[in-house]
């Protein structure tokens, strides 16, 4: 599958009526299918290079589970793993794509039935949200957990995956490896979420203090509209 996308064979099923429409599920498995068929540490490698900022250098992955289900209750991803230190770590992953909502109150079942408390749990849990627009997350998402549910959820878009992956050393990772993460990559530039990798040109702007400095964006086109950032956003609660 992934060859197929990359090579344009594979159009009709990411396409409807011209218009891209990549498939959630779809991403989901290109991005943390393969790793089940990698061995701990390179599988470990593998998840620090796309979320290196909740899976450490040296990690050894243990379990990937797609779409296992408990009452009722379904997350795309649950990822079990054992960081540098020797204890265990619980990724409980959930992805959106387009305009489909990430809601507190999905967030909180997955917490209830796969985090901490659950009876396969040993160790920390993170939550990650892997999102195309960080505009279609419920503000109640973050504001109505817990500080200790906030200090552990990292909001994250697919491009930046891609980047993260395209900045990786590839020295620490075998030729097997390096192919399919490269892959990945390819695939979400397939589906028009290609990683930023670095100015063609220095942007023609004028930056003045105590102005508002706004990048044209087409998810928020909106240079006029402003809003007002709480306390609780504070960037090291809520990792973007």
């Amino acid at each position: 599958m992934l060859q197929a996308i990359t090579r344009n064979k594979a159009e009709k099923f990411l396409k409807q009526n011209g218009t891209r429409i990549p498939r959630e599920d779809l991403m989901t498995d290109v991005v943390f299918g393969g790793l089940r068929y990698f061995e701990p540490d390179q599988g470990g490698l593998a998840l620090h290079w796309l979320i290196p900022d909740v899976v450490e250098l040296g990690s050894l992955l243990q379990e990937v589970r797609l779409w296992p289900r408990r009452n009722r209750v379904e997350p795309d991803v649950v990822i079990d793993l054992i960081v540098p230190n020797g204890q265990r770590r619980r990724l409980i992953v959930e992805c959106k794509w387009l305009d489909f909502m990430l809601t507190a109150e999905q967030l909180e079942e997955q917490w209830s039935q796969f985090g901490p408390g659950a009876p396969d749990v040993e160790g920390d849990v993170h939550h990650v949200l892997i999102v195309q627009r960080k505009m279609r997350v419920e503000p109640e998402a973050f504001i109505s957990a817990q500080p200790e549910v906030r200090a552990v959820r990292t909001l994250l878009l697919w491009r930046e995956l891609a980047a993260a992956a395209n900045g990786r050393l590839h020295s620490q990772g075998s030729l097997p490896l390096n192919r399919w993460i490269s892959d990945v990559v390819r695939v979400v530039d397939a589906a028009d979420e290609r990683a930023f990798s670095g100015w063609r040109a220095l942007p023609d702007v004028e930056v003045c203090p105590n102005n508002h400095f706004v990048f044209d964006s087409q998810f928020w086109n909106v240079p006029d509209l402003a809003i007002e950032i709480e306390p609780y956003f504070a960037q090291d609660e809520w990792k973007q």
